[in-house]
Parts: structure tokens; sequence; C-alpha cells
């Protein structure tokens, strides 16, 4: 089964617990780390082997999704931030309706704004931009940016049409939160917008040497208009989150455990769900990707046994109630949950049906199974090469790869699959709409599409990599 990295993400002086004190490998293992990393993203593209990506993917998946080594496609020079008004606070803004496509990206090291029929605008002239997201009502944008692959990441904000430019968090923020001795440095890990307000979540991890992934489980609120870093909750309290529609309430995901916070760090309720670590056979620790209902009442995730390569792997799907913050869990279910997640998570919006696979009947096949939450109505889906992309927002269609990781699928419970697209990294914005991105290093293609439409082209990014973000408020 081809496996692919997706999407939009502690310690104050003590070390943390279960790491090393200090860690031995050179910079040249640095180095490694950011050339299998290369590798594995090169795997990624159209005529690549899917079998390298494969071997590659268990070591470098986390790494991928963390960005914590991404090398910068323009050098900044060295200048200090050009003195910008910054505008009054905004606790909260207008919530996002429906209308038109706001797409912020990165093209050549620069963050890139496209609105509704307009040409495309360059938002930002100081290269090594390697993440960008957009508020809710798309007034602000927020980047990260690294002025050397060695450097910690700054955080930017600008509004969307250019001005009020500023430095949200300097590079050296980071190392003065937390000691970073045994580290290389600190850094960002995980950030987005809290829908309908211009304050963002993130967290913070420690860079080693090595290979590796090893975040604080801390949890941190930015005012994109302000510049206001505020720690919600300190190191081994929080961990990766996931914000519900509303914004109201963060689901925070640590390595054995699951547990709800407000999002403006009130109301902790942690670890209403545990469950054994899983072992990666790798330098990090597997955080379980979660999954909102579109009313915001209730999250759950599809927790893997331990031991993914073990005979027999199995699953558990786990839901939360926000109000009342029951957990209930259904029966485990036969088959692996580990591996088809990397990229996107396998339970459905509507907590309803979840995905997951077993080897197929002949080598080097596997099987994408469905079923619902509770292990009913079970069947396999489609054999052969494949790898999990994820779920519509409406839980009516899921997108997977087949035979290459860049020939995508989409299927539908019932219903047999049909081509969709060539691409790598598909964002939904709508029940039946996505903006995909495609091609690979020096010829990517940015396209919106719909279910049974055309794809639409609507950016050319330049660069290594590319990474967006979309908004329809």
């Amino acid at each position: 089964m081809y496996l692919s990295s997706g999407r939009r993400p502690h310690r104050p002086a003590t070390p943390i617990p279960g790491l090393p004190a200090r860690h031995s490998a050179r910079r040249a293992l640095w180095a490694a780390a950011v050339g299998l990393i290369l590798t594995a993203l090169a795997c990624a593209l159209p005529g690549s082997d899917p079998g390298q990506g494969a071997e590659l993917a268990t070591a470098v998946s986390a790494t991928l999704a963390a960005a914590t080594i991404v090398a910068p496609e323009g050098e900044s020079p060295d200048s200090q931030p050009t003195e910008s008004a910054v505008a009054p606070s905004s606790s909260s803004v207008p919530a996002d309706t429906q209308g038109e496509l706001s797409l912020v990206y990165t093209s050549g090291g620069d963050a890139w704004l496209l609105e509704g029929e307009a040409p495309a605008r360059q938002i930002t002239s100081m290269g090594g931009v390697y993440q960008v997201v957009i508020s809710s009502d798309g007034q602000r944008i927020v980047f990260a940016r690294r002025g050397r692959v060695d450097l910690p990441s700054e955080i930017w904000g600008v509004n969307r049409d250019g001005s009020a430019q500023s430095q949200l968090v300097a590079s050296t923020r980071w190392n003065e939160l937390y000691d970073p001795e045994g580290f290389l440095f600190n850094d960002l890990a995980g950030i987005d917008f809290i829908p309908g307000t211009h304050a963002l979540l993130l967290g913070t991890q420690a860079v080693p040497e090595g290979p590796g992934v090893f975040r604080y489980d801390d949890l941190l609120r930015l005012d994109a208009d302000t510049g206001t870093l505020t720690t919600l909750l300190t190191p081994g309290q929080g961990g990766a989150f996931t914000l519900s529609p509303d914004g109201g309430t963060a689901a925070i995901v640590r390595p054995t455990s699951i547990g709800l916070v407000n999002s403006d760090g009130t109301g902790l309720r942690p670890d209403l769900v545990t469950f054994p670590m899983v072992i990666t056979y790798s330098e990090y620790q597997w955080y379980p990707k979660l999954t909102w209902s579109p009313d915001s009442r209730a999250v759950g995730a599809a927790i893997p046994s331990a031991d993914p390569l073990a005979a027999d792997p199995s699953g558990t799907v786990w839901r939360v109630d926000r109000e009342s913050a029951v957990a209930t869990a259904g029966p485990a279910i036969s088959g692996n949950f580990f591996f088809p997640q990397f990229g996107a998570a396998a339970l459905a919006p509507d907590l309803g049906r979840v995905a997951f696979a077993r080897s197929g009947a002949t080598p080097n096949t596997t099987d994408l199974f469905l079923a619902n939450a509770d292990g009913s109505a079970e069947g396999p889906y489609v054999s052969g090469d494949v790898g999990w992309k994820g779920w519509s927002p409406d839980s009516q269609h899921f997108v997977f790869s087949q035979d290459s990781p860049a020939d995508l699928m989409l299927g539908s419970p019932a219903v047999a699959s049909e081509p969709l697209a060539s691409g790598h990294t598909l964002q939904w914005i709508g029940p039946t709409e996505f903006v995909l991105l495609s091609g690979g290093q020096g010829s990517w293609t940015l396209a919106r599409g719909s279910i049974g439409g055309p794809l639409v082209p609507l950016a050319s990014p330049t660069g290594d990599f590319v990474a967006f973000d979309t908004t329809t408020g």
C-alpha cells in the first residue's frame, strides 16, 4: 500500500519525559534527514516508484507533516522587518459564509493570493515562505518562513491587500519559551486559524540533530492582528489539535490520549480517550487523526492497535460528545488502521463510516475496506496498490489513489469508483468541490474541481514545494 503525507500543523528548562537528554548524532544526520524527506517527496511525483515511497513513509511521514525541515525557496535579505501599522485586535470576526473562493499559496518562496476571477497577486517578497494559512473571513493571511534551512521558523501576518505586513513571532521566540538543551533548536509544530476569528492555535517542537519529531505537547494562541502570543496549555497538557468547525473547541491528541479544551484555553477535559502507544518503528510518535462532525457536537477517531506490523492488526472507532465529554467506543475491527491514516483520517465526518486496509489475496496488494463505525456492514471496496486520501465533507464520497500515487479515484459506498484527477494534495471547499495540487518540481498546477465536473486551472506555482490554503468567506 502506498503511503503519503497530507495537509492542513515543552519543557520549561526540564527534560521532556521519555526523551534522551542528549543526541550524539552529528549535523551530517540532519543533512541525511533532509535528503530522506526530499526522496520521499520525489516518490510521490508522477512516474516514480510507489514501492520506494512505502519503504520511506514510516520514517519520514511525521517529519513531513510537521514541516520541521523545509528548504526555503528564496533567501531573506538581512534586514529588520518593515515597520507597518498594525490593525486593532479582533477577537471575533463574522463567521465565514459561502462565497467566492480565496486561495493563498506559495510560489518561488513567497505567498500569493487568488480571489474569485481576479488574477493572482504576490503579497510577500522576502522568500523562504513554506506554509500559509488564511482566516475564514479571507482578510488576514499568516505565513511561516525560514531565513535558512537550519534556522527556526518565523511567523508573519499580512492583510489580503498586502498591507500591515509584520512579523508576529521571531525565530528566537521558540527557544525563549523552553530550554532546547540536547536539541538544535525549538520550532513551530502546526498552526491554524480559529474559525470566525483572527486568532490562531499552534504548538511547538524540539528539532534534533538527526531524524525525529519531538513535540512539546503544548498549546499556544497567537493574535494575527497584534502578534500577542499566549500559552494556553503548558508542556504535557496540550498536543496536536483539531479545531471544531464552529471554532469553539479544540480536540487535543497525544500519543496515548484524546481530550477537549475550549479554543481560549479554558475548560480543559483531558484524557477522555486513552489507548496504548502505537509502535511506529521510527523516530517519532504517532498522533491519531481526528474527525469533527459538521455540527461540532462530537469528535471521533479510528485508533489502531499497538503494533501495525502484527499478524492481526485491528482498530477501534471512538466518539467523544463535546457537551457531555462522554467517550464511547465500538468493537475492535480487524484490519490495518495505521498505514491508511498517514495523510487523512479514516473516519468519515458523519462519524458513521470508517475505511481501513487488509492485505490482498495476491502479493503486494491491499484491499480497501469500508464498514460502519460499529463494525457492521463490513466489505471490501477495491484492491491493488491503494493509498487513502480521505472523505468528502458530506461523507458521501472518498478519494484514494490506485496503481500510481497521483492517480486519484473517487469512491462512494455501494457505488463503483471512477477516475477523479491526477494530483497529490486535495483540499475540499464544499461537499462536492475541491482545490487540487498536481504536477511536480518546476511544473505545479493548482486547479478547482468538482465531482462530475472539469478541472479548472487556477495558478501555476514555481519552486520545489507548494503549500496552499483556502476559504470561501
